[in-house]
């Protein structure tokens, strides 16, 4: 065995060697003699590193009962934890992590265990440095962080684990570059789903003027070019964000959308109180009113500010059910056929306007007595049409009327309010 001939040269202890036969009575008997379990070899590494790497679980066990150092680094900087995250023990990074080791000591690169660990593609020991503390966005001497391993790697079920644990997936390493940018690069398309999902920015430039789509363009990824080159659209993402705000609306109380709004969107009291003024008899509408104000107010808004905006509100559970939606959405949208794709962007374009410009009076009267606005998005229905007995006015001028925004494959949402009839 080259290797273990090569590491008894270089100032290895009794106790050293003996972690080579894996022999744990062996260990233990050079331990109770009063071995020094924290000895360095030339590299500085200790005992711990050897049976950390080698997979010797009752070894790590033996010398962190008595009394190893965890945490101590060899001459690049790397901890037990490094050797064993990379190999996928991980029994032994558990044992690690639950005697005192920092998931976040960098080495001399600036890598973590936990960058380790995603390049390598083992997820559950992701995960479970994730859930003691390791930072995902924790960047190398270059800038890459253990997302853009992940990413480069293709590992989506890792790119997923940290994207939920907080991974920033536009920070830039090297070259202004992105997480996005490698995996449009290496053809990964459910890794640059995942990232957009969560909020990657499809227009970032690295240092050659080069999105993600441009670098799955070069390298010929149609699949990856054609889900960039959707998302990016400007009508696209404006329809994903009018959802967005619907949904909120939905699964929002009244109550909650006006503190997030003062908290989190910066809307003023004021405006605040003319949306509830207006709107009195509806709490839906003054929610979807309010976000569509700070829509109208917010240069750039995007969907990913409102989910950053429930996050930091705590609106966890809100925040679970419209990221479910706007993933089906997205997905709906990226497995179009090209023709109906076509079609179905084009349809946009004619229709989108500001749902807080809709009146009566850009609206055409329909033989079902009820009125519909020119984007086909919103339905006003008189309640005297289901109603005989609905009250209006003395001079007719206003009529109280059942209004009903398209939320998707023809499914009309009730959301009722008073608006002023015109001729």
């Amino acid at each position: 065995m080259p290797k273990q001939i090569k590491q008894m040269m270089c100032g290895q202890t009794a106790l050293h060697i003996a972690l080579l036969t894996g022999n744990a009575d062996m260990v233990k008997l050079l331990l109770d003699s009063g071995a020094e379990v924290n000895a360095e070899n030339e590299d500085g590494r200790t005992p711990l590193y050897w049976a950390a790497e080698e997979g010797h679980e009752d070894i790590v066990k033996l010398l962190l009962e008595h009394g190893t150092d965890p945490n101590i680094t060899n001459e690049w900087g790397r901890t037990p934890l490094y050797w064993a995250a990379e190999e996928g023990h991980e029994d032994i990074v558990k044992l690690l992590l639950e005697h005192g080791t920092d998931p976040n000591i960098t080495n001399e690169s600036g890598r973590t265990p936990l960058c380790w660990a995603a390049e390598e593609g083992h997820e559950d020991i992701v995960k479970l440095l994730l859930e003691r503390g390791a930072d995902p966005n924790i960047t190398n001497k270059w800038g890459r962080t253990p997302l853009y391993w992940a990413a480069y790697e293709g590992h989506e079920d890792i790119v997923k684990l940290l994207l939920e644990h907080g991974a920033d997936p536009n920070i830039t390493y090297k070259w202004d570059r992105t997480p996005l940018h490698v995996a449009a690069g290496e053809g990964h398309e459910d890794v640059v789903k995942l990232l957009l999902e969560h909020g990657a920015d499809p227009n970032n430039t690295d240092k050659d003027k080069e999105t993600a789509h441009d670098m799955a363009v070069k390298k010929s990824h149609e699949h990856v070019k054609i889900v960039l080159h959707r998302y990016a659209l400007p009508p696209i993402q404006a329809h994903l964000l009018r959802e967005m705000i619907m949904a909120i609306s939905d699964h929002v109380s009244l109550k909650d959308v006006r503190m997030l709004a003062r908290a989190q969107l910066g809307i003023p009291d004021a405006k605040l109180d003319n949306i509830e003024y207006e709107y009195q008899r509806d709490a839906q509408e003054q929610s979807f009113q309010i976000l569509w104000l700070w829509k109208v107010r917010t240069a750039g808004a995007t969907v990913h500010n409102l989910f950053q905006a429930l996050k930091d509100h705590q609106l966890n559970a809100c925040l679970d059910k419209v990221r479910n939606q706007y993933s089906s959405l997205l997905n709906e949208i990226w497995s179009k056929p090209e023709d109906e794709f076509q079609k179905f962007s084009s349809s946009l374009q004619r229709t989108q306007s500001s749902t807080d410009d809709v009146t009566l009076s850009n609206m055409t009267e329909m033989n079902l007595k009820c009125y519909v606005s020119e984007d086909l998005e919103s339905l006003y229905v008189p309640l005297e049409s289901f109603n005989a007995n609905a009250k209006v006015d003395d001079n007719d001028s206003n009529k109280a009327v059942v209004k009903y925004r398209l939320a998707g494959k023809g499914v009309c949402r009730n959301a009722a309010t008073f608006v002023k009839m015109t001729e």
